[in-house]
């Protein structure tokens, strides 16, 4: 691709300085700079009359004399040492290597020197007031620089043979630095020269030379050190390969001539070899063709996360290097001066032609025209080509050109305060600086760039509302423009920040449903779906009919959704399969078998269901419970006999369950609260689970009666099955009963079926049926139900049973009674009358009374003889009753009367006897209480009445003639000391 087709923009401001009461365009007007470098916040400028420069931001100088003739070469070097301070610090060291000549014979000598720290200190607060120096560092008390070293380049006479093969005339052409470690410098005869060693910390120990015969006959354009992190695996002490990586650094010399380009690769095999004793390094030729001096470059990566990359400009193109061969390459015509990489960008500075400035915008063209004129003012000192130069800044990742324009001839180019520096043959001095960001932004924001604007604003700490932003306005850009697929994409991006609704309005257009679908896919995918996204992505899926695409939406499992709602949507929409299996995946029970009874009548898989899930373990029992009871009455009309079955093997489940709840209860109950041993224990093996007897009340029996509504025969067999496996359950020694409405329904179910019943057999059997069962003792039923039960069923032998086990025997009176039935009658007073309800006697008197016949008599007389027993009436109420219908004579209870008035006649001499003693009685104690209010009263006891023996003082005497010692009495005393202990029970 070339460069011409590539965006451009004015990323950049110029500002030219050409008055020269600017110091650093004094300077460049009063000499020709030779070279230049740039760090520690200055820039470092050599020139032809010895002197090197540091010029800070406000363009102050300071210099110093490095050579007598010029400086033609120069490098900076940082190093940081560690102070010597009880608190340990880092502290910045600066050194210069410079290259220049000192006699005429311009033999090149490479000198280091040690800056004072003072211009340091003084660059980085940004002092204005530096004083020259113009002497060298060695005659001055305070030097502004110090030589640590000095080697002389390409002498005969030196002691080191690889200065010596050098050309008597060579010349330096080119330097570079790695660190303070080692450098390379070319030469004018095809010779590169390495230097390895302390450069700048040891002055006696010597270096490490090693010259690089590269071309013969062609000159050494440029030469770069480049460094980057590798990672390389670790061997065994055997030598096999180990998984474990390091990282180690490799280092790379790139050497340019102008006919071929090549690469050194300079890292040493190990720590005790030593690279530069080889007698040939390992080198590789990356090109057939070169470049001119300052025609190349390094790529600088300060984070070394990209691979190595030597830029070099040829007429026709530019080309990328890595380290083993060629890279890519990017059309751009014209004749290349310089070379280099400033932050992110390629800085390339070509002969301003015409053709180049056609290429330029018209603005660019006038702006080239009018400094074209100023430049061409007293042009008769300039060394090379009058023509302006034409800089253009390349941004090589995101392929866009930041800026372009025509300059003055340029002499040197330089980089520091983040601000790109320009030097002409003229003394002009041309500083570029980059725009902020944000002026960046509304220059691509107005020529509707958004997608660079976006990747620029990523490089940069902007927050994602702000990046969602972008995306929005890029959507709406491509939405107008009718690129459909690409603002969805956009829009996307804005998902969580921008209001979805915003951008599903603009497509809710059928031919738009596409894009919709898309853009809800994604919000699902970012869980950022609602209620109504799930329902609109569904309903595309169906307008649609990509029943795949729909089916793969609902078996993602990565993919986060409400699935009731989808299953609400799906069955809405008829997809009930979908909704089926999408239900059953995620077990939203409630959906699958709604769906399942009340979409596709499928009774048979629901049960066949319910098994599976009963089969798989007890912790679905509760789940198939659930929905027994609230399906089950769909179930039980389309398959009764599965459905009872069903009903019947989850029931006994749980009364198990209930069985043993009670067992662990009751032996709880009988554990001895103090044995602490048997209560952790008890706690621990059988404690009670309060979750578990929740689950058990909601899943007894009776919970399952309303499901068989419709159909009693199934309800009867249900609910015999209970009762006779409860029974089978039931433990001796509980306390538990057959729940009573399981009882009372089956019983109700029983009168339902008596009611109804047709054929005599069938009664019979029915009848004998509920006798049984009424007639259980383990039938917990209510009573009082079951004889309502009865009594409007007409079932007479049931009532008369409850009567009978309610103790009513009154009521069982009265029912033959009515009936009528003499006979009936007489057996239900002799059975209850005399031992539980004697009042039975008096309402046979009056039956009988009233309905008196001859044959009657007997029953009457043996009436009569009850009631004389019991002594139930008085004769004359007797009387009364017998006579008020007017049917009984008074012969029939002549007997009676008779024996009443002699009972009476006896009872009254009986109490007339009882008088009189009661009178003798009465005068004894009378006489007595006399004898011991008013008579003396003479003890005369000689012994103790409680032991019998002699009576000794002291003594206690009773007026009952009883006497006690009274340590005697005092043991008999209890709660009353003033009776005697003798009589007490007897008075009492």
């Amino acid at each position: 691709m070339a460069f011409l087709q590539w965006r451009r923009f004015n990323f950049f401001e110029k500002e030219i300085f050409s008055e020269s009461s600017d110091q650093l365009v004094e300077l460049a007007k009063s000499c020709q700079i030779t070279c230049s470098s740039s760090g520690q916040g200055y820039l470092v400028l050599g020139d032809n009359l010895g002197l090197v420069s540091f010029v800070t931001r406000q363009h102050s100088i300071s210099s110093f004399t490095a050579y007598k003739i010029a400086v033609t070469h120069c490098a900076s070097i940082k190093t940081t040492t560690t102070t010597g301070s009880s608190k340990v610090s880092l502290k910045s060291n600066f050194y210069l290597i410079t290259i220049g000549t000192d006699n005429e014979d311009l033999i090149p000598i490479l000198k280091i020197w040690a800056i004072n720290e003072s211009l340091i200190l003084a660059a980085k607060t940004q002092s204005s007031n530096v004083e020259q120096a113009t002497e060298t560092g060695n005659n001055s008390a305070n030097p502004l620089a110090q030589c640590i070293r000095t080697l002389k380049l390409c002498s005969h006479n030196s002691t080191i043979s690889q200065l010596s093969a050098l050309r008597v005339h060579s010349m330096v052409t080119t330097l570079d630095v790695l660190g303070d470690s080692m450098l390379a410098i070319g030469f004018n005869d095809g010779h590169c020269l390495l230097i390895k060693g302390e450069l700048i910390r040891d002055r006696d120990r010597n270096l490490r030379i090693k010259l690089l015969d590269v071309s013969e006959n062609d000159s050494v354009t440029n030469v770069a050190f480049a460094t980057n992190l590798r990672n390389k695996p670790l061997k065994s002490v055997r030598g096999t390969s180990s998984s474990e990586n390091i990282v180690r650094q490799f280092v790379t010399l790139f050497v340019a001539t102008r006919k071929k380009i090549y690469s050194y690769n300079l890292t040493t095999a190990g720590r005790d070899k030593d690279l530069l004793e080889e007698k040939h390094l390992l080198d590789a030729s990356l090109d057939v063709f070169g470049c001119e001096f300052g025609a190349s470059c390094l790529k600088y990566d300060p984070k070394k996360l990209e691979s190595i990359q030597f830029i070099v400009g040829q007429k026709d193109a530019i080309y990328f290097y890595n380290t083993d061969d060629r890279g890519p390459c990017l059309a751009h015509e014209g004749q290349k001066l310089f070379l280099t990489w400033f932050r992110n960008y390629l800085v390339v500075i070509t002969l301003n032609d015409h053709s180049n400035l056609l290429k330029l915008p018209k603005k660019n063209q006038k702006m080239n025209e009018q400094e074209s004129i100023s430049a061409n003012i007293g042009t008769s000192s300039m060394l090379s080509n009058p023509n302006p130069n034409l800089i253009t800044i390349y941004e090589i990742e995101q392929k866009f050109i930041a800026y372009s324009c025509p300059i003055p001839a340029v002499s040197q180019l330089i980089s520091e305060w983040g601000e790109l520096y320009a030097i002409t043959t003229d003394g002009r001095v041309v500083i570029f600086k980059e725009c902020d960001i944000q002026t960046k932004l509304e220059i691509l924001f107005k020529k509707n760039q958004f997608s660079l604007a976006i990747d620029l604003a990523r490089t940069q700490t902007y927050s994602q509302d702000v990046l969602a932003d972008m995306f929005k306005q890029y959507g709406d850009h491509l939405y107008q423009n009718g690129d459909f697929d690409g603002a969805i994409n956009q829009y996307c991006q804005t998902l969580g920040y921008l209001e979805p609704s915003y951008v599903i309005r603009k497509f809710l257009d059928l031919q738009r449903i596409h894009n919709l679908t898309a853009y809800l896919q994604e919000i699902h995918k970012r869980d950022l779906a609602t209620e109504d996204h799930t329902t609109l992505l569904i309903n595309c899926y169906v307008k649609l009919k990509d029943e795949s695409k729909l089916n793969e939406f609902l078996r993602s499992s990565d993919l986060v959704f409400d699935v009731e709602i989808a299953i609400r949507v799906l069955r809405q929409a008829g997809y009930y399969d979908n909704a089926i299996m999408l239900a059953r995946k995620h077990r939203k029970y409630d959906s699958y078998f709604s769906i399942l009874l009340e979409d596709k009548a499928d009774s048979h898989t629901v049960l066949d269901s319910f098994t599976d899930m009963i089969r798989e373990g007890e912790d679905n029992y509760p789940i198939v419970g659930r929905y027994l009871r609230k399906f089950g009455r769909m179930l039980m009309a389309d398959e009764p006999d599965k459905s009872t079955e069903l009903l019947k093997r989850l029931c006994l489940f749980y009364l198990k369950q209930f069985c043993l709840h009670q067992q662990r209860k009751n032996y709880k109950q009988k554990t001895n609260d103090s044995d602490s041993k048997s209560l952790d224990l008890l706690t621990n093996l059988i404690a009670d689970n309060d979750e578990k007897q929740v689950e058990i009340e909601q899943n007894r029996p009776e919970k399952y009666l309303h499901i068989f509504l419709n159909n009693y025969s199934k309800m009867i067999e249900f609910l015999e099955y209970i009762l006779n496996e409860w029974k089978k359950l039931q433990n001796p020694d509980s306390s538990t009963e057959v729940p009573i409405e399981i009882s009372n329904t089956l019983l109700e179910m029983y009168m339902h079926s008596y009611k109804n019943e047709i054929q005599e057999d069938g009664l019979a059997e029915n009848r004998d049926k509920i006798m049984s069962f009424l007639q259980d003792p383990d039938s917990n039923y209510d009573i009082k139900k079951a004889m309502i039960l009865c009594q409007m069923s007409n079932f007479i032998p049931g009532v008369l049973f409850l009567y009978e086990k309610s103790r009513m025997y009154k009521q069982i009176l009265s029912h033959f009674i009515q009936r009528k039935d003499s006979q009936s009658v007489m057996q239900t007073c002799q059975k209850y009358a005399d031992q539980e309800c004697p009042q039975l006697w008096v309402d046979s008197l009056q039956y009988f009374a009233e309905i008196f016949t001859l044959e009657q008599k007997d029953n009457i007389e043996t009436i009569l003889e009850k009631i004389e027993l019991h002594q139930l009436l008085p004769p004359l109420m007797v009387v009364e009753i017998l006579s008020k219908p007017g049917k009984v004579t008074l012969g029939v209870c002549r007997e009676y009367l008779m024996q009443w008035i002699k009972t009476q006649q006896e009872q009254i001499d009986e109490n007339e006897r009882l008088i009189v003693e009661h009178r003798e009685e009465y005068e004894r104690t009378r006489k007595h209480i006399d004898d011991i209010q008013n008579k003396p009263k003479v003890f005369q006891a000689t012994k103790c009445t409680a032991c019998s023996h002699l009576l000794e003082l002291p003594s206690v005497h009773f007026m009952c003639n009883h006497s006690f010692h009274l340590t005697c009495f005092e043991s008999y005393i209890t709660d009353n000391d003033q009776e005697c202990p003798s009589c007490l029970q007897e008075n009492r």
